[in-house]
This record gives structure tokens, sequence and C-alpha cells, in this order.
């Protein structure tokens, strides 16, 4: 171990010339050895003293380190198990909360249907009787002043194409592109077309 390891190692941290000085003291008293390399110096538990282990006492401490590491990982098991039910008893919600959300839901549930009620509101004809004449009124003099200005138009058209001896232009102009005005106050009634 390094000084600067031995600094935080028992758990207080201590300031390197301290770490340095008993580390120091303790390879003086020769309780651990340690090596130079270059600047820094390395310490380890000098083990000259320890007597050796019978092949029954590692056996033995073997034995005893299975049953700790079996131990250990039983234990981890068990804790993992615990935080994941902490876990899922942190996601359920109590009867309180979930009658409150209940009723939360109900109340948007009522005020949605509310709305769509509004919205639907009692079924009303698109025009009355009255506004539907006023439109096919309208249609109809619109439909009258297309037709003479349409007229206009193909007698202007018939015109320069005699002049310039093209007929293909007064042919195109024949089709009416509007609905005739009794198909059309028949949709707009509500009618078939």
């Amino acid at each position: 171990m390094r000084a600067r390891a031995a600094r935080t190692h028992h758990g207080t941290p201590r300031a390197q010339g301290q770490a340095d000085k008993h580390l120091a003291q303790l390879a003086d008293a020769g309780k651990i050895a340690f090596k130079e390399n270059g600047k820094s110096k390395i310490y380890w538990a000098d083990q000259s003293g320890a007597a050796e282990l019978s092949a029954q006492e590692l056996q033995q401490i073997d034995f005893q380190s299975g049953t700790l590491k079996a131990e250990r990982e039983r234990l981890a098991r068990q804790v993992g198990e615990l935080q994941r039910s902490l876990k899922v008893q942190g996601a359920r919600k109590s009867k309180a909360q979930l009658l409150a959300e209940r009723s939360k839901l109900e109340a948007e549930v009522a005020a949605a249907e509310a709305e769509l009620q509004r919205q639907k509101g009692p079924a009303k004809a698109a025009l009355s009787t009255q506004e539907a004449e006023k439109v096919k009124k309208l249609y109809m003099m619109l439909h009258k002043e297309f037709r003479e200005r349409k007229r206009k138009c193909v007698d202007v058209i018939d015109m320069l194409s005699e002049q310039t001896g093209d007929r293909s232009a007064a042919a195109s102009t024949s089709a009416t592109p509007w609905p005739a005005p009794q198909r059309t106050t028949q949709a707009l009634r509500g009618g078939a077309a």
C-alpha cells in the first residue's frame, strides 16, 4: 500500500506527511516492510513471523470462505427481492389515491359528455325554406348572367376563330362547367341530386 492510499484507508483522512510519518514508524518498528520505487515507497505487512498453515487449516479456511460466499449471495438475492417488492409497493396506490383518481376521471368523462351534447345540440336543417328560396333566386340570377357572358365570349371567340381559320377553339367553349339550376336547388334542400 502506498502512503497516498493509507491516508484514507482507515476511514479518517490524514495529511500526506502524517501518513508517511506513521508508515515510517511502523517500518522502523519492524511491523511492516517497504520497498522504494523511485520517489515513492510501497508498504506491505511483514509476514516473516507468521506461522504457515497446515493443509487441514487451509481446507477449513476454504470451506468457511465458500460458506460465507454462499451466504453473501443468498443475502444479496434477498436484498434484491426486498428492493423489487419495495419498488412494486411504491408503484401501487393506496385506496384513497385510487378513489380520488376515479372521481377525477368520472368528472372528466361527465364534462366531455356535456361538451359532446352541447356540440350536437338539437338537429336543425341547414337552411330554412325562405333561405333556400333566396339562395335559389340568387343562383338563378348568377347562372343567367353567366350564360349571357358565356354567349358573348363564345361569339367573340367564334369571330376570332373565323378570322384565323381555327375551329378547335370554338368547339372547346360549347361545354358548360356549371350544373343546371334545378339539380343545385335540390341539393341545397337535402334532396337527391
